[in-house]
């Protein structure tokens, strides 16, 4: 409960790089890894790793021989995720989104789950993330981002010709879309 309450304290105390006063819901976590596939190994970036409720979930999802790279700026966060998740495909990077290609030896990956704040953060500084993400993005690959609203909609387009829009339950309500080219 004490982990619970410091970890919805610095989601709101840093509201402007979180994006959130609370953790991402069951019903986000779940459409938002809805491209993560026990069938085959995959490599999975994970931006905004927060606590690690959404990695628990794409950790129960992937194949054993899957790849995760969870980044998270937050240094309480990151620890924290290292304390509760014990699992070799999963590896926790403290930094920031912008610097996530350079941490990667992949060319391309299968699959990018997002939960930063985009709304909240410079247009530029948007604008070079999902730039990164379209480059590493296997031709196939899906860019999966949660939303609170859908003004971001129109730069997301900019950069994926494909977008999937889900409403899901979450404090607040959520948007979760899924892009693609």
């Amino acid at each position: 409960m004490a982990n619970f309450l410091k970890s919805s304290y610095l989601l709101a105390k840093n509201i402007k790089t979180t994006g959130a006063f609370t953790e991402t819901s069951t019903f986000v976590a779940n459409e938002i890894t809805k491209y993560v596939s026990s069938d085959q190994p995959q490599v999975i970036i994970e931006v905004g790793a927060g606590n690690g409720n959404v990695t628990k979930v794409i950790l129960k999802k992937m194949h054993v021989n899957s790849k995760l790279f969870s980044f998270e700026l937050n240094t309480f966060f990151c620890e924290n995720m290292r304390e509760q998740i014990k699992d070799e495909r999963l590896v926790i990077i403290n930094d920031n989104a912008e610097n996530f290609d350079k941490e990667l030896v992949q060319e391309k990956v299968d699959i990018i789950i997002s939960t930063l704040p985009f709304t909240i953060f410079p247009i530029k500084s948007s604008h070079i993330i999902l730039d990164k993400f379209k480059l590493r993005l296997d031709k196939n690959g899906r860019f999966s981002q949660v939303y609170y609203s859908l003004f971001f909609l129109k730069e997301i387009k900019k950069f994926f010709s494909k977008n999937k829009i889900k409403l899901r339950l979450n404090i607040p309500l959520a948007f979760v879309i899924h892009s693609s080219n």
